[in-house]
């Protein structure tokens, strides 16, 4: 028979039983293992990654799953998982915005991650303090949604994200000073025909057209964008 606290009951990843998978769950799960925060019910809401601990790991798992294209929570674990203890590289540490990570969410905060995500400045320690909006990347989207936070009473950055976010890039922008213009095609005509420093990552950001290895016509599609107002390349293409 299925008892009452089996499959039956769970929902892996919804944490605070609201019946939806979302950031409130990690926040929930966060506050539960590392500030006395009240428990999932069942227990087993707590394990979306199947593996009968609940745990900091979890919260990492449900920020891939929403944010980083991670597989989903498991459908059923454990009836009673172990509880974890909250780990010292966990959520506990982010405070994604604070990028100087001096407790305070200034505008000095926004201009570190501007210099950062522009190629001038260090990064963030905790990495994660560079992703304001929860996306798992630290990108160009990370100082608008700062700014309109600062300027315009826009949401407030997330509590937790990815633990390594990784690092964002505008496709055509090959000489990372987050714009669109002249120098962009200079430094794509030196790195092509006359042995110039390398775009990276260079399939990425130099490729603008979509078509694979970086060559001449992505210096036309460049050329477009830049002085004929063409549309700008993709973030991503269909075949990466």
């Amino acid at each position: 028979l299925c008892v009452p606290d089996s499959c039956a009951a769970q929902f892996p990843g919804d944490a605070n039983g609201d019946n939806v998978i979302d950031v409130a769950d990690m926040t929930y799960l966060k506050d539960f293992l590392c500030a006395g925060g009240p428990a999932p019910s069942p227990l087993s809401n707590g394990d979306p990654n199947g593996d009968c601990r609940v745990d900091t790991t979890d919260i990492s798992y449900i920020g891939n799953y929403l944010f980083g294209g991670g597989p989903k929570a498991v459908s059923c674990t454990c009836e009673d998982p172990v509880i974890g203890g909250c780990l010292p590289d966990s959520c506990l540490d982010q405070t994604p915005g604070d990028f100087n990570n001096d407790g305070q969410l200034t505008v000095i905060d926004l201009i570190a991650l501007t210099s950062y995500v522009c190629g001038t400045g260090p990064p963030p320690s905790p990495l994660a303090n560079g992703d304001p909006s929860g996306d798992c990347v630290i990108s160009t989207e990370d100082i608008l949604y700062l700014a309109d936070f600062f300027n315009n009473f826009g949401p407030a950055p997330v509590t937790c994200t990815c633990l390594d976010p990784r690092f964002g890039w505008i496709r055509g922008d090959v000489n990372k000073d987050c714009d669109l213009t002249a120098a962009d095609v200079i430094y794509l005509v030196n790195y092509v025909f006359k042995s110039g420093p390398t775009p990276i990552p260079e399939e990425e950001v130099g490729n603008t057209n979509c078509q694979g290895r970086v060559t001449a016509a992505d210096i036309i599609t460049l050329v477009q964008v830049v002085f004929k107002s063409a549309d700008l390349p993709p973030e991503v293409c269909p075949d990466e």
